[in-house]
């Protein structure tokens, strides 16, 4: 099962993160645009939140985090103007907040301070999750997005974990990964299952949870693991079935490169 969604993940090619490449561009840029970006991705569509920082840059003509520390009203007002970044504005507002003040006050204003020694995997996690409004989730998906994405030199990516939200629950029981859909049991499942990098399976799982392994009616004759899960209405009855549903699986996987982490207009958001 492991080695079906490992297979899955490195055949698909890094996309961008914003819907815009505007927004791509400035993420790329600026690293506290994409702290934003990452602090957002929260009960909205992770388009949405990706494209936030660019949106936000517009309206308030900056993202400096010491002018945003100070100008808490100024944020309010370009969260709460429509289209909003966020469905709470206010919520999002003290976040950003909060962040601006941090990276202002502790990181002399700059995000990369957060990685600039190369931390490992895991120390660089608990640096994210001392932001407010930063869960498990949103800390391991950002330390996977700057190593993957980013290509920032980090130690001991043994030390990664997956971004546990819906999607990676519903994928990890499906298949018998976990027998827990907690937090907790599924990442120690994740770490006891590939040890070299658990983080490794959070995009590919969370994929095949968003498009193929759906709530209700998934759509197991074209999901690319099919012939490895055993939940699959298509699972292999014989080494026969195996092969017919594999090679074309495979296939699939690949045809579907380039893909970002970002959702397809409903809310796919990844929620802490």
């Amino acid at each position: 099962m492991v080695a079906a969604i490992l297979e899955f993940g490195r055949a698909l090619e890094s996309g961008r993160l914003a819907p815009s490449q505007t927004a791509e561009t400035l993420l790329r840029r600026n690293p506290f645009a994409l702290l934003l970006a990452i602090l957002l991705d929260q009960g909205v569509p992770a388009e949405r939140a990706f494209q936030a920082p660019q949106t936000l840059h517009e309206r308030l003509g900056h993202l400096d985090p010491a002018r945003m520390a100070g100008d808490e009203p100024g944020v309010l007002r370009a969260m709460s103007a429509r289209p909003m970044p966020h469905r709470f504005p206010a919520v999002g507002t003290r976040w950003i907040v909060r962040a601006a003040s941090r990276v202002s006050e502790e990181l002399d204003g700059d995000v990369r301070r957060l990685w600039a020694d190369r931390p490992t995997a895991r120390a660089l996690q608990a640096r994210f999750e001392a932001f407010d409004g930063i869960g498990q989730k949103k800390a391991a998906m950002a330390v996977e997005i700057l190593a993957r994405d980013f290509a920032v030199p980090l130690d001991e990516m043994s030390g990664s974990d997956v971004a546990v939200d819906v999607h990676v629950r519903r994928v990890f029981m499906r298949t018998g990964l976990s027998a827990s859909d907690s937090i907790d049991d599924i990442v120690r499942a994740a770490r006891e299952l590939h040890p070299l990098r658990p983080g490794e399976l959070d995009v590919p799982v969370w994929m095949i949870g968003r498009t193929w392994c759906r709530p209700r009616s998934p759509k197991c004759s074209s999901c690319p693991i099919s012939w490895a899960c055993p939940s699959s209405t298509s699972y292999p009855q014989s080494a026969e079935d195996l092969v017919a549903l594999r090679a074309p699986a495979t296939l699939a996987a690949r045809k579907r490169a380039p893909v970002a982490r970002v959702g397809a207009g409903k809310d796919v958001s990844r929620n802490p």
